[in-house]
């Protein structure tokens, strides 16, 4: 019989699982992997976990009794993260939501344990708005802290909590699974030029390694798209993980395109934008956010950068340098300069046109380092 190898804890997956649970798949195989909960030693699945859960909820109704009391008074049933959660009554496998909604299922097998039914007229969020925050997993005290493996991970939730324990004590296992995540950095991406750009920028103190997983871009700025990025990859991994996301922002025409300029160019031709400033040169910016995120972070570390110049109307230059990474370089001027990114010599280029992110991402991981020693 295969057995399972640990990989790490994956920590909060929320509104990303569909997309964490597809680059399982993508990366491990179907049905190569599997989520295991650390109850006091014991790695026990899903039902076993949600047991426990429910129980932290049971003994904290038990000291408080006037809360239950209140909650069948004044409330008709309970939701999380969306009226339609009552339709899962006491089924914590029925989410017809996206994420997890297993508090309200709880609470609700909570007061058939002890005999009682809602009776007033109102539905209660038990998440995020008063007075029903008081619910969320991440405000009810765990009824058996000693469990909590340390250390703790860190998110909306407060330490020692229902929350802390069911995301600290949840690990990613795999089968038939023979790589080694055993590099110091592993860089999201399908782009063997940001891959050597980034190892030049780190050098050699720190390895790294590339890696490609299917993760949306839908989000609204560049910010939140590597954000996004970095939370799905480090669930999928359980290892420190960079991303590395722009965008070209043209501020007279409200932003324009932002993060959809690789869309736009392959939609409409560069020609669309040249067009734009054939009367005058536009004001425009490029925007650059990497993203770093590990287990010790709350939220992905953010280092963002801009490059201000103007768009012209017409490409100059040589697209297949390997600096140049977006066609709209080529009819891009610096700010202070008279060549398009395109016509630049590699050293023009990186006397001009680079930023400070990565300066600063290894300062950052060069002090995170002497933290740990």
């Amino acid at each position: 019989m295969v057995g399972y190898k640990r990989i790490g804890r994956p920590g909060a997956l929320g509104s990303r699982k569909d997309e964490v649970l597809k680059n399982y798949d993508k990366v491990y195989g179907v049905d190569n992997w599997r989520l295991v909960w650390n109850v006091n030693g014991t790695f026990v699945e899903l039902d076993g976990a949600l047991a426990i859960y429910e129980d932290a909820y049971f003994e904290h109704f038990k000291k408080n009794p006037d809360e239950l009391k209140g909650l069948t008074e004044n409330f008709a049933n309970v939701y999380d993260n969306n009226i339609s959660n009552v339709e899962s009554w006491f089924d914590y496998y029925h989410q017809e939501f996206k994420g997890n909604h297993f508090q309200d299922i709880a609470i609700r097998r909570c007061l058939i344990r002890n005999g009682l039914w809602f009776k007033g007229t109102d539905l209660l969020e038990v998440r995020m708005r008063e007075p029903g925050i008081r619910y969320n997993p991440g405000r009810i005290p765990f009824h058996r802290p000693e469990w909590i493996p340390q250390p703790e991970l860190e998110g909306f939730w407060e330490a020692g909590t229902v929350e802390s324990w069911y995301q600290s004590a949840k690990y990613l296992e795999v089968k038939n699974f023979d790589k080694k995540f055993d590099k110091d950095l592993y860089f999201i991406t399908s782009n063997v030029g940001k891959v050597n750009s980034a190892r030049r920028s780190l050098g050699e103190q720190f390895s790294l390694e590339q890696l490609a997983l299917e993760i949306s871009e839908e989000q609204e700025t560049i910010e939140k798209i590597a954000t996004h990025k970095a939370r799905i990859a480090y669930a999928t991994i359980c290892r420190p993980v960079i991303t590395d996301d722009s965008g070209f922002v043209i501020p007279d025409l409200g932003g324009y395109p932002g993060i959809r300029i690789g869309r736009e160019l392959k939609e409409r031709g560069i020609e669309h934008f040249l067009a734009m400033a054939k009367e005058r040169p536009l004001d425009a910016y490029f925007l650059m956010t990497l993203a770093y995120f590990e287990s010790t972070l709350k939220e992905p570390k953010l280092f963002t950068s801009k490059v201000e110049g103007k768009l012209i109307s017409e490409q100059r230059g040589d697209v297949n340098k390997p600096f140049v990474k977006s066609l709209i370089s080529m009819a891009f001027i610096i700010n202070g300069q008279d060549k398009t990114i395109g016509e630049m010599t590699e050293e023009e280029y990186k006397a001009n046109a680079t930023t400070d992110r990565w300066k600063e991402l290894l300062v950052f991981l060069k002090n995170r380092e002497k933290e740990v020693v």
